[in-house]
């Protein structure tokens, strides 16, 4: 399962997924309700254990060749980049290519380092400038009210 289906399983509202997700996508502030709200789900998602490898899989769930996991980082081939994720450390210098840390909080940038929560492993075509716009939450469809049903149309009237 993707981690959109899940926050649609344990009924995280679509909006709150979209306001998460342009955060990571533009680097915008995001309440940190909203933060905790998703970080608390992506616990959820990955079993509760935050590791490079349950993290990993969230990535590669996505269709991206992760590799060189240990114990607090691996490596995600984008578009023929090389990008580092490492989980609440910053990895040796001289590492070639875009460095990530995961953490727990709200997204932010240091100069070449992103501080991304960890929940934007769940939500990584959004770093993705081909496939930024693919992560999308199921939406509730709403219809008009069916006054066909017996019982409803003398609600209805009344409205």
């Amino acid at each position: 399962m993707s981690f959109s289906g899940y926050l649609s399983e344990i009924g995280i509202h679509p909006w709150v997924s979209d306001i998460a997700a342009n955060s990571i996508r533009y680097g915008t502030p995001i309440d940190r309700s909203v933060a905790d709200r998703m970080s608390k789900a992506f616990r959820g998602f990955v079993g509760g254990r935050i590791c490079a490898g349950t993290v990993s899989e969230a990535v590669s769930r996505q269709g991206y060749t992760v590799s060189d996991v240990g114990r607090d980082c691996f490596s995600v081939m984008m578009n023929g980049d090389v990008w580092h994720i490492c989980l609440d450390i910053l990895p040796d210098k001289g590492s070639a290519g875009r460095t990530v840390v995961l953490r727990d909080g709200v997204p932010s940038m240091d100069g070449e380092v992103s501080y991304l929560p960890y929940y934007a492993a769940g939500m990584f075509t959004c770093l993705d400038p081909v496939r930024r716009d693919e992560f999308r939450q199921r939406r509730v469809e709403y219809h008009w009210p069916d006054t066909s049903i017996s019982g409803r149309r003398r609600i209805y009237r009344c409205l």
